[in-house]
C-alpha cells in the first residue's frame, strides 16, 4: 500500500489527502455523486475534488432539479 497523496482542489484550491491507492478510505466514497455531477467535474477538471466541493456539486444539482419541479 503506497502513501497517500496530498494535493490541492481544483474547484476550491484548499489541500487534501487522496487517498486514491486505498480507495475504500478515500474522502470521495463519502459522497453519492449522480451521473450528471459526474459529467460536470469530467468536463470542468482534470484531478480530483475535495469532499466540500463534490457535496457542493451534489447540492447544487439537487436544488437545480428542485427548481425544475417547483416550474
Amino acid at each position: 500500500m503506497g502513501v497517500h497523496e496530498m494535493k490541492t482542489c481544483p474547484a476550491c484550491k484548499n489541500t487534501f489527502e487522496c487517498k486514491a491507492n486505498n480507495i475504500a478510505h478515500c474522502q470521495c466514497t463519502q459522497v453519492v455523486l449522480p451521473v450528471k455531477v459526474m459529467d460536470t467535474i469530467k468536463k470542468s477538471y482534470d484531478d480530483c475534488l475535495c469532499l466540500a466541493c463534490l457535496q457542493q456539486l451534489v447540492n447544487d444539482a439537487g436544488k437545480t432539479k428542485d427548481n425544475l419541479r417547483q416550474k
